[in-house]
């Protein structure tokens, strides 16, 4: 197992970085005492976020030539009183909740982890899925965020 790091730089395929420098990662042996059937229902569950026809990621993760897992996440930055509503379009920004969300792909056998955290982002399965479905994509498949495509300026004429 090796240990959680942040990312510190990305190259595209086939460029060279001279300032990245190679990182070295600390490895740690895997958990024991956990029977295997409570690992397998854990990784299942989290599937069925991304994939079950009731997953909370299910939008973000349809259509993928590949199988993931997460676990999406809402905290609340206050708390309310007995009986309050939460309404955020009533709140300053800074009062949003924050947006969580935490998977790996491919499930059966994991080449990218990635938890991601937006302050004041509103729900995980909305606002955290879809970014990290695009890094799966990008280091799975080797896929980049298309480009906005640029308004055609040219004129139609009416016969």
């Amino acid at each position: 197992m090796i240990a959680p790091h942040l990312l510190r730089a990305t190259i595209d395929n086939g460029e060279q970085f001279s300032t990245q420098k190679e990182t070295e990662y600390t490895t740690y042996p895997p958990i024991d005492g956990v029977p295997k059937k409570y690992w397998d229902m854990a990784i299942h569950g989290m599937y069925l976020v991304n994939h079950g026809a009731k997953g909370t990621a299910r939008r973000a993760f349809q259509n993928m030539p590949y199988e993931s897992a997460g676990k999406s996440g809402t905290a609340q930055v206050f708390g309310l009183a007995e009986g309050q509503k939460y309404n955020a379009s009533e709140l300053a920004e800074h009062l949003h909740d924050h947006a969580l969300f935490t998977g790996f792909a491919p499930v059966k056998d994991p080449k990218v982890i990635v938890t991601f955290v937006l302050e004041n982002g509103g729900g995980g399965s909305s606002n955290g899925a879809p970014v990290v479905r695009q890094i799966f994509d990008h280091v799975i498949l080797g896929k980049k965020e298309e480009e906005p495509k640029a308004e055609s300026k040219e004129e139609v004429i009416q016969p």
